[in-house]
């Protein structure tokens, strides 16, 4: 006599699973600047034609352009972004201490600057190769933004002040530039 036994369960000729890995990595956005984020770079004295033998077409000009260059290791953000550089005032670097008065058809009070970021980044909406980025703000342009994928960097921040067209006040030329890397 034969005894049959049933298969418990349904056979098959093959069989598996299906696992979900997941993980969550946090938006971050870095511009490392050493141990502060508000860093004061002093041009130390703008040099002028003090001689009294200049005569009234050179006395008090600006002699030189200031320039300044700061450079970061890092900067970037692991998402989509924007980057946005923005000066306090369209009008440059303002002496706002000058409260007696001045010829304003030879002296000024603000120093326009241009500004010009660079750095390597991803296009926005885009899978590929970065590349140099270069931001720049004019001497009369307030801000200026640029937007991204994801990307890493050195980050260059150059800062050019030409000789301004008039003689320069005495007192303190004063302004700020802010370098944002927002995500999205």
């Amino acid at each position: 006599m034969f005894q049959y036994s049933l298969n418990n369960g349904t056979a098959a000729g093959n069989d598996g699973a299906t696992f979900t890995l997941k993980g969550n990595v946090t938006k971050d956005c870095s511009f490392y600047s050493g141990s502060s984020t508000n860093q004061t770079l002093d041009f130390g004295t703008l040099g002028i034609y003090a001689s009294d033998n200049t005569g009234p077409a050179a006395a008090f000009d600006m002699v030189a352009p200031a320039n300044v260059t700061v450079y970061t290791n890092l900067a970037g953000c692991n998402t989509a972004n924007s980057v946005t550089i923005t000066k306090n005032s369209a009008n440059g670097l303002i002496n706002s201490g000058n409260t007696a008065g001045y010829d304003s058809n030879v002296f000024q009070a603000n120093l326009p600057f241009s500004v010009e970021a660079k750095y390597t980044a991803a296009a926005h909406n885009s899978v590929a190769n970065g590349s140099q980025q270069t931001l720049s703000v004019s001497s009369t342009a307030l801000s200026n933004v640029a937007n991204h994928g994801a990307w890493k960097s050195p980050f260059s921040l150059a800062v050019n002040i030409p000789v301004a067209s008039k003689a320069l006040l005495a007192g303190n030329y004063e302004g700020t530039v802010a370098v944002q890397i927002q995500a999205f």
